[in-house]
């Protein structure tokens, strides 16, 4: 039973069907931007999805979980800091949980785990930092110098590096990774946007 599963962003490559797949959802949030919205609206079409894995959502308890999404099994985890989450105990959860395969949207993945990972990328880091500026205070500096020192790490131990345009999989194949290694999966559409009914729904919006 070797089969490729391909699920909205989450792509795994020639895995046992019976093999447990780790989502790392420590940035949900309901109210959240970016990639906590990314979550919040993933993982409800997730729990529909007609698939052989077991899907296994790693999420700070406190979170609420996406209503839909209640039939996906849920492993508690605590995310802060998440430097120390990132490094300590995603590969920690990963192990208790018997996972195959941990899939994450972090840029700064685990660098001691045995566990296969794969990426989700919105986007290179260096524009956050661009658009962010020059750091202030000795806590963004040290963030910062982090995310430069581990995302070069992350795209190399990344078993499969999705990303969501084709700006970022230039970016990707920029920093070295071979491009079969690289999948260009869309973000899909949220379910808020929907053609208009009538005329008048579209003045008001």
């Amino acid at each position: 039973g070797i089969r490729d599963v391909a699920v909205t962003g989450v792509q795994t490559c020639a895995l046992p069907i019976w093999r447990r797949v780790g989502l790392d959802a420590s940035s949900l949030s309901m109210r959240g931007k970016g990639v906590a919205r990314y979550l919040a609206e993933m993982l409800p079409c997730l729990a529909t999805v007609d698939t052989s894995l077991e899907l296994v959502v790693l999420a700070d308890l406190a979170a609420s979980f996406p209503t839909g999404a209640e039939r996906l099994k849920r492993q508690a985890i605590n995310p802060r800091p998440a430097s120390v989450w990132e490094q300590v105990g995603m590969p920690r959860a990963a192990r208790s949980g018997g996972l195959a395969l941990l899939h994450s949207t972090s840029d700064r993945l685990p660098v001691a785990t045995r566990t296969p990972l794969s990426l989700y990328l919105f986007e290179d880091p260096k524009y956050r930092e661009a658009i962010a500026g020059k750091p202030s205070g000795l806590r963004h500096t040290l963030a910062g110098a982090l995310i430069r020192g581990l995302f070069p790490v992350s795209l190399r131990r990344a078993g499969v590096v999705m990303v969501s345009s084709k700006a970022t999989l230039r970016d990707v194949v920029s920093r070295g990774v071979p491009e079969e290694r690289i999948r260009l999966v869309y973000p899909g559409v949220s379910r808020v946007f929907r053609p208009a009914r009538e005329a008048g729904e579209i003045g008001r919006a």
